[in-house]
């Protein structure tokens, strides 16, 4: 949980602060610890899922011969789309009307994404886990 700010982009730099702290814990599989860093779970995830999110994780890795990097260790593809667009590891979504922050980040070099979103209540942003899937 953090404090909101007028400043989209002060949320925005706190919550990858968020998103890098959670990354990291997967990297090194303290799922666990990833969990605890979250305040509240969305889809029907709850705190006491952390080991079926563990499992779940392990054996697409394994299956598909992949790792996770730590946040700051992962190598950024460097990828332009038809468009002209580049690739992008994050992304931030703002809901404007109920100042709701999405976001979503790559778990490289993993086709991995991990899906949070900061839900404003009482000049507070909750953290909140949504799904970690396929990209």
């Amino acid at each position: 949980m953090f404090k909101y700010s007028e400043i989209r982009e002060e949320n925005e730099k706190k919550a990858r602060e968020y998103g890098k702290e959670i990354v990291d814990l997967i990297a090194e599989k303290n799922y666990e610890g990833a969990f605890a860093v979250i305040d509240d779970f969305d889809n029907g995830w709850t705190r006491e899922d952390y080991s079926e999110l563990a499992e779940m994780i392990e054996m697409y890795k394994e299956y598909n011969n992949m790792e996770i990097s730590l946040y700051d260790d992962a190598e950024i593809p460097d990828i332009t789309y038809k468009d002209g667009s580049k690739y992008e590891r994050e992304c931030f979504i703002l809901n404007e009307e109920n100042n709701t922050l999405f976001y979503d980040i790559d778990l490289l070099p993993s086709d991995l994404t991990l899906m949070l979103k900061f839900v404003y209540n009482n000049g507070m942003y909750e953290v909140v886990f949504c799904d970690v899937h396929q990209m």
